[in-house]
Formats: structure tokens, C-alpha cells, sequence
């Protein structure tokens, strides 16, 4: 449930973000939205990482940390490439483009983890 607010929240945020382009206001908000949306995605999948090999935690948490930032740095990257090629709306384009992948990636893992959790139940 987190984890699809957090990835809803994410992709919500570029509306606003869009319009902060001439209000600070909502870019503002946008900022906000975001940093909630990440926060909630990232708490979700570091306690479902810590839970995995209990007895590896830090290692598995060094992992995840590693593919996150490099994430990030893949995400920046491509932004700033919009950026030079669209102003602000190639940004923030890309940015929604890549809430969107995230969204879908948690909507299908959310939805194989529960035929997973099926699967041994039955």
C-alpha cells in the first residue's frame, strides 16, 4: 500500500513541478510531493531489503543503497540531456516518463509478490 502511495505521490509531483516553472509556489509543492513520494518508496524497500537476509542486513542494505544512487545518477543524467534539449518541459517530461516506469515496476511487483504469497499458500 506505501509503496503504491509512494509511487503515485512521485508521479504526481511533475504536475505541479510542470506549473513551477513560473510559480514557486508550485514548484514548491511539487518539491514536496516528490520527496514524500521517495521518501515512502525508499523506507518501503529498505524494510523489505532488511527482511530478506536478516543475518546480511548491511550488506543487502549496502546493495540497494548502491542501485539506488546509481538510479539517481542515471536519472539526473537524463534530465539534464532533457534539459539541454527542451528547457523545463524536456525536464520535467522526462522526469514524469521515468515516475511512470517506477510506477509501473511497483504496480507488477506489488501484484507478483501477492501471487507469490497465493502460490505458497495454497
Amino acid at each position: 500500500m506505501l509503496l503504491r502511495l509512494g509511487a503515485a505521490l512521485l508521479l504526481l509531483s511533475w504536475l505541479p513541478l510542470w506549473w513551477g516553472q513560473a510559480s514557486v509556489a508550485w514548484f514548491v509543492v511539487g518539491v514536496l510531493l516528490m520527496d514524500l513520494g521517495l521518501q515512502a518508496i525508499n523506507v518501503t524497500n529498505q524494510s523489505s531489503v532488511a527482511s530478506l537476509l536478516p543475518e546480511a542486513r548491511s550488506r543487502m542494505n549496502a546493495v540497494y543503497m548502491t542501485g539506488y544512487f546509481a538510479g539517481a545518477s542515471a536519472g539526473s543524467a537524463l534530465g539534464v540531456w532533457a534539459w539541454n534539449l527542451a528547457g523545463w518541459q524536456g525536464a520535467c517530461s522526462v522526469g514524469a516518463g521515468l515516475a511512470a516506469l517506477a510506477g509501473l515496476s511497483v504496480w507488477r511487483g506489488v501484484r507478483w509478490s501477492q501471487a507469490q504469497a497465493q502460490a505458497q499458500a495454497a
